[in-house]
């Protein structure tokens, strides 16, 4: 019986053993707690992604932002989808094993999300990317490439929503990604958009010829070896009516307009290749033989015909613009206007007349010599050699016929 006795003693004081052994091990392991190292904090698509090192005797992480305690894991990443876009936040990982833990470092981070809505436009010199601005962010970067090459920075810019990119050649297609950026955060790229540059057609000109009412037009332009073909469109003054007149693939176009009134009109000649454009401009004036003339004194006069309820919108434009040119802007250097018969048939109202009863009207605008010297430039871009006279006198008159 005795013997039996010290045999179970025995064992009890081996299992206490080892249990003190496993306690103590324990407690050696929580001594050791090392605090989590290289805490890092970026923006995704999804949130915040928090990532750090293992730390010595972890059994787990919490991850705190300011002193909220927002998860705790086994893993040693993170991400807090609950970030509101713009704002700033503060972040540390803390070790943790039983009761024991251990705070890192902490990193801060501006929430940024990608910009969206990017598009790109063609103008005459280069590629115009624009985009929807990100919140908080305080500047972009544009990365750009072409095909066969790899991304690469090319601008970072303030807080804008568009970059002009004249770093580009003819006929050769780009995609634009962009970051948004505060300080040293950074957001994700945004989606891709892509263009092929095509450059505006160079040496526009126009040779015109006048034959009564009828002025022909003929254009003429250099090759671009971009583009597949050219549309030619004719915009009508006052109205700003773009008419399509046709493509073509030669470098030349003749047109023909018939009015009995002076008027102008712009050519555009747009080169085109797939869903890739360019324009380039040319205004042509048209001057009906005897519509505009010198009387014996040297005033400048011009004759209009219009049927009754008929605006004349050219007026703002090409009719000496009467009413509408603000010189440099003093009271003294503007156009004096004044209907001196037929104010029953006209009236006028920032250049536009309008034909109100059948009869004749006389409209005389005086100008003064600020105002000459601006209108004579004018005339001289837009007649094409066929309007030659000058406003020396600093007087003219126009004479409106309106019929029923």
């Amino acid at each position: 019986m005795k013997k039996s006795v010290k045999i179970i003693s025995t064992a009890m004081a081996a299992m206490m053993a080892a249990s003190m052994l496993t306690v103590g091990a324990a407690s050696a392991s929580a001594a050791k707690l090392k605090k989590p190292t290289s805490v890092k904090a970026a923006n995704t698509s999804k949130g915040i992604k928090l990532t750090w090192k293992s730390a010595k005797g972890a059994k787990k992480y919490t991850v705190y932002r300011g002193k909220k305690a927002l998860k705790t894991l086994k893993k040693l990443t993170y991400t807090d989808t609950t970030a509101k876009a713009g704002k700033k936040y503060t972040y540390t990982v803390r070790s943790v094993n039983g009761k024991k833990a251990a705070v890192s470092k902490s990193v801060s981070v501006y929430c940024l999300k990608a910009p969206t809505g990017v598009k790109i436009s063609t103008i005459y010199n280069g590629l115009r990317v624009k985009w929807t601005k990100s919140k908080g962010a305080s500047k972009y970067q544009i990365y750009r490439k072409a095909a066969g090459e790899k991304y690469k920075l090319v601008k970072t810019i303030g807080d804008k929503k568009t970059y002009t990119d004249t770093s580009v050649a003819n006929g050769t297609k780009y995609t634009y990604k962009i970051k948004a950026n505060k300080a040293k955060s950074t957001s994700v790229y945004s989606k891709t958009a892509s263009k092929t540059f095509i450059a505006v057609v160079s040496n526009l000109a126009a040779d015109i010829t006048v034959d009564g009412n009828t002025t022909k037009t003929t254009l003429t332009w250099d090759k671009n070896d971009a583009a597949a073909k050219y549309r030619i469109q004719r915009v009508d003054s006052g109205s700003d009516t773009v008419n399509f007149v046709k493509d073509v693939t030669d470098t030349t176009f003749t047109d023909e307009f018939t009015s009995e009134n002076p008027t102008y009109f712009t050519y555009v000649v747009i080169a085109i290749n797939g869903s890739s454009s360019a324009k380039n401009a040319l205004v042509v004036g048209h001057f009906p033989k005897g519509s505009y003339y010198t009387d014996k004194e040297g005033n400048v006069n011009v004759n209009l015909k219009l049927k009754k309820g008929e605006s004349y919108n050219e007026g703002a434009q090409i009719l000496l613009p009467l009413m509408f040119v603000s010189s440099f802007g003093e009271e003294d250097s503007l156009p004096a206007v004044e209907i001196t018969e037929g104010s029953d048939v006209i009236s006028t109202d920032m250049g536009i007349i309008e034909a109100k009863a059948a009869g004749e009207a006389t409209i005389k605008v005086s100008f003064s010599a600020e105002c000459k010297t601006v209108l004579n430039l004018y005339f001289s871009m837009i007649a094409n050699g066929s309007f030659n006279n000058k406003l020396d006198t600093g007087v003219a008159y126009v004479h409106v016929t309106v019929t029923e």
